[in-house]
């Protein structure tokens, strides 16, 4: 569904975007979730680090590809 979304990034690319996202998304909550537990100062409310958590992966995801010249013939569009 999400690949969907993407149609200018080609499947090869979207995957190990994907992967790429997934865990440095993962670290980013469990270092909040840390830091908000031991009451460190300047820990943005849960929301905010969120919205700037989707931000950060929404242009990891749909940046534009140089490698698209190289999938131009490749319609895979198998999900992640």
């Amino acid at each position: 569904m999400l690949r969907d979304c993407l149609p200018h990034v080609p499947a090869p690319v979207f995957r190990r975007r994907f992967e790429l996202a997934s865990d440095p998304g993962i670290h980013a909550l469990a270092v909040h979730k840390a830091a908000s537990r031991r009451g460190r100062g300047n820990v943005p409310h849960i929301e905010r680090m969120i919205e700037d958590l989707v931000d950060a992966l929404s242009g990891l995801l749909s940046a534009p590809s140089r490698r698209a010249a190289e999938y131009a013939d490749d319609k895979t569009t198998s999900d992640v």
